[in-house]
């Protein structure tokens, strides 16, 4: 480990005027430093009355160190004075000076020097040791914090690499997750043909760096994603950078209706991983962007890479997989379905609740369990069945009286159709009026007619 603290000695001097002599011209006296016998590069003439202050490094080698100094009056000039002060010491022994307390950051105290921390640990001062990073932190030499990996990935001997297992927060309580490491590991590639004589070829390690093997100058030997290559006339030329890092972009909001999708026929966009920059990309590009989007779809299981967008900067691929579908939840992604009960047996059988990748998770075959079938009691058959007949003679009542109520409403109309015809008689002269006619509804009594005296019988 590296001391902060070189041993070293500072010190202040000063060239004093004592006697307020004239000294406006050009001084000739000086000073010279000694340290352990060697010379030190300190300036030989100094200004009247200006203090500098100088540091001397002190080898390691030794505990016991010896400085030496000498004031050079030159005939002519004035008799001056050389100070010599505030003397600090940082020894070897200790490493730290008389006046330092702690260490600085990104250093602690081992008992005999101030060290820096190495890569991978930190300290924040007043420290005996350094602290080890938290998983998916790394940090450099000295440093007095850690620093977070991005999304999608973690560290590894203190280097950020993609794990190839993502997140996607949908709400504070649903989130999906998935999971490409069943697709690291391997160089994929893809030839697309421009024309009759051009040709692109694609490389790509969705998680992990790599050199691609058609490089042969040092112009293209860079770690990458993703290269390109392009076939002119029979003559490929080097390969070219397409993304040395990338970003892990998660889509939230996935169809509304996913749990009503049919899981053979699931198909939808469900995140995307984005390549970006790199020291050898198209000379004709100014920067790259080369994005995949993966679709879900259960049942393609690795599934296979395709050209969706040729452009020679920001490339856009497509990829179908079952890896591109959330990762099946067992307790809730799993819906279990009971048969009906016949002679106390039943059909249990299991799906799931949308598309999932279900790689780690195997769906039960269905079984037959035992249950209980409903027997009806004696009791409880008649019981139904007098439910039914009063329900029955209630309707018949029912009918009765609407039919009754009809016949009513026939004979009043009967009756009121005959009084209208009374009238008419009595227009023609008949000698019969309205008010002598007494018509019972009630007792069905035959209406009493006047007769006239001079058509009586004398006595």
């Amino acid at each position: 480990m590296d001391s902060v603290f070189l041993p070293s000695i500072t010190f202040t001097l000063t060239l004093r005027n004592p006697q307020n002599q004239d000294v406006s011209q050009r001084l000739n006296s000086g000073v010279e430093v000694y340290l352990d016998g060697e010379i030190q590069e300190i300036p030989f003439l100094l200004e009247v009355e200006t203090p500098r202050t100088f540091t001397l490094s002190v080898s390691t080698l030794s505990l016991q160190h010896k400085i030496k100094w000498s004031y050079s009056q030159a005939d002519g000039d004035p008799a001056l004075l050389l100070e010599l002060k505030d003397i600090e010491v940082y020894s070897s022994k200790d490493g730290v000076a008389t006046t330092q307390v702690t260490c600085p950051l990104g250093s602690f105290y081992d008992g005999t020097t101030c060290l820096y921390c190495l890569p991978g640990t930190y300290s924040t001062g007043a420290a005996d040791t350094c602290t080890t990073c938290a998983e998916r932190f790394v940090s450099t030499k000295g440093a007095s914090e850690c620093t977070e990996c991005g999304e999608g990935t973690t560290s590894f001997s203190n280097i950020c690499k993609p794990m190839c297992r993502f997140t996607v927060e949908i709400s504070d309580k649903i989130k999906n997750e998935y999971d490409l490491r069943p697709l690291r590991g391997s160089i994929y590639s893809l030839s697309i043909p421009a024309d009759e004589n051009n040709e692109i070829f694609y490389e790509f390690d969705l998680c992990d760096k790599f050199f691609s093997e058609s490089c042969y100058d040092d112009e293209c030997k860079e770690l990458s994603y993703i290269f390109s290559e392009r076939r002119i006339d029979e003559e490929w030329n080097s390969p070219v950078t397409l993304g040395t890092e990338f970003e892990f972009l998660g889509i939230k909001e996935l169809p509304d209706t996913i749990r009503e999708i049919d899981v053979a026929a699931a198909y939808f966009h469900t995140f995307s991983l984005v390549y970006t920059k790199g020291n050898n990309i198209p000379r004709t590009c100014k920067s790259v962007t080369t994005t995949i989007e993966f679709y879900c779809s259960a049942q393609e299981g690795r599934g296979s890479i395709a050209l969706s967008k040729s452009d020679d900067c920001n490339p856009v691929f497509l990829w179908n997989s079952s890896y591109a579908c959330p990762i099946c939840n067992p307790d809730e992604d799993i819906i279990k379905e009971y048969g009906s009960c016949i002679d106390n047996l039943r059909i249990v059988s299991y799906r799931y609740a949308r598309p999932c990748n279900a790689e780690n998770i195997l769906l039960q075959q269905a079984v037959q369990e035992p249950c209980e079938s409903i027997k009806v009691g004696r009791s409880t058959a008649i019981m139904a069945v007098a439910i039914v007949l009063l329900l029955v003679l209630i309707g018949l009542g029912l009918a009765f009286l609407f039919f009754r109520q009809k016949r009513d409403l026939e004979t009043k109309y009967k009756i009121l159709k005959s009084e209208n015809n009374l009238e008419d008689s009595d227009e023609d002269g008949l000698g019969v009026r309205k008010d002598d006619v007494e018509i019972g509804l009630e007792d069905d009594s035959l209406p009493e007619v006047p007769v006239q005296e001079d058509d009586k019988d004398p006595i």
